[in-house]
């Protein structure tokens, strides 16, 4: 059991947002577990401009299992209120709201968004659970439009967990596990490979918190893209909603790094706002272990 005042961030992790992604990490109530909830097939290595190496899927999971769990449940509800073409325009309906409305409420429940709000709190960027849920909506669920003009045919949530495609020949975003996993169920992406960082085992891949891979989806080829494996959806929302708000890194041409860890891998937190607008554009990890 966790106890209360594991919520409080400490003053290393108010000044060093790396030291709080760590903290959420570990109250994730809800991560799943190689060999419990699910199984990776990575197969092969792929290089770049390299072919198809793997002829399976990449996921086996265990949804029921997953499912289980209220937060998944409704993050899976929002995955198809969205037009994968990032030019064409968007709009939430009634019902589409609720499913909006209803996953910020049970995702508020957990510790990881428990300890974002004390964290955020202690900032002086929220002031309590209805200004942290109002920030939420706002950031991750608001439409906009990617050029700056133009139709609403994106939103931060649609990128980093939908995906999106851009045009006819480009993939951005999908950096989730579960999209990825129901997309392969459907057979939307082919999985080609996996990519190993310089010096590390490839026998540590299969239990790896994070991953960086290539697939296509709809034919359209993503050369690389990293997923984190087995976080919940609050904790994705929770980790990258504090590296948008760390003041302790500064942007740099609109875009911030952040060294951080998760279960061993040290990785980099890189997230990129819209145009000089307060939304972020994109949010995902590059995985430097080795």
């Amino acid at each position: 059991m966790i106890l209360v005042h594991k919520m409080i961030p400490t003053e290393q992790e108010l000044a060093n947002v790396g030291f709080a992604i760590e903290r959420l990490f570990e109250l994730d109530e809800n991560k799943c577990h190689p060999g419990h909830h699910y199984k990776l097939n990575t197969q092969a290595r792929v290089q770049r401009g390299g072919g198809d190496a793997s002829g399976r899927d990449l996921f086996n999971v265990d949804l029921d299992r997953v499912m289980e769990m209220p937060t998944y449940r409704l993050f899976i509800d929002l995955l198809d209120n969205y037009n994968p073409n990032s030019y064409a325009p968007e709009s939430y309906d009634e019902q589409e709201i609720g499913e909006i409305t209803s996953f910020v409420q049970e995702i508020l429940k957990t510790k990881v968004m428990r300890y974002t709000l004390e964290w955020l709190k202690e900032k002086g960027i929220v002031h309590d659970e209805d200004s942290f849920r109002r920030l939420l909506i706002t950031l991750w669920f608001r439409l906009y439009s990617r050029s700056g003009k133009g139709h609403h045919g994106s939103s931060a949530f649609e990128h980093v967990f939908a995906g999106e495609l851009k045009g006819r020949h480009k993939v951005i975003g999908l950096h989730n596990w579960i999209t990825f996993y129901l997309m392969e169920r459907k057979n939307l992406v082919d999985y080609h490979g996996f990519y190993m960082p310089r010096g590390r085992p490839d026998e540590c891949i299969e239990d790896s918190r994070v991953i960086t891979v290539k697939f296509d989806w709809n034919g359209m080829e993503k050369t690389c893209s990293t997923i984190v494996v087995g976080v919940s959806p609050e904790f994705e929302m929770a980790m990258f909603t504090l590296a948008f708000f760390a003041n302790d890194h500064p942007w740099e041409n609109e875009s911030r790094t952040i060294l951080t860890a998760l279960d061993g891998n040290r990785v980099q937190v890189k997230i990129m706002k819209l145009n000089h607008q307060n939304t972020i554009a994109t949010a995902y990890l590059n995985d430097i272990s080795g």
